[in-house]
């Protein structure tokens, strides 16, 4: 990559897409969201309140942030060696749980971070991936579970 790995200047092309799952439980207590960044200071948030071969609604929703906010996330990638380290998948896989993973872009690289880590490698993601969650509003928040609640209710209504 041709990143300086000890820079903290965000390349114009800077973005990530973070991908958060629930781990299994019966539908309609599943849920899974995405979380698009950048290049410019505005976000996505995709967020579908059930397993998605159930055909549940999927809400899209954007949301502003700073370039203060952006670059913050950059400098914490850069810290965490995010674009440099080597992201091999664990050696053994677990069963159930929650997974997340990140794809990262800047300079026309693309690093992909998968769901999968040994230990050290997912608490050094913890910080990345708890800044990214941080950038949505906690409103939006608020509204998207408010909205998976009526769906889960009406899931049990139907059947």
């Amino acid at each position: 990559m041709k990143l300086n790995p000890t820079s903290t200047s965000r390349p114009a092309d800077f973005k990530v897409q973070y991908e958060w799952q629930a781990g299994s439980v019966p539908p309609p207590f599943h849920d899974e969201y995405t979380i698009r960044l950048g290049p410019d200071p505005s976000g996505e948030i995709i967020y579908s309140p059930d397993y998605p071969n159930h055909n549940p609604p999927v809400w899209r929703e954007t949301f502003p942030f700073s370039e203060d906010d952006l670059t913050h996330l950059f400098g914490l990638i850069v810290e965490k060696r995010v674009l440099t380290r080597q992201w091999l998948p664990a050696k053994r896989r677990r069963v159930g749980g929650s997974q997340e993973w990140l794809d990262v872009t800047a300079e026309g690289t693309r690093v992909s971070i998968p769901s999968e880590l040994e230990e050290q490698d997912a608490q050094a993601m913890r910080p990345v991936y708890d800044r990214i969650r941080a950038l949505v509003p906690q409103d939006l928040w608020k509204s998207l579970e408010a909205r998976r609640q009526t769906y889960q209710e009406g899931y049990v209504q139907r059947r």
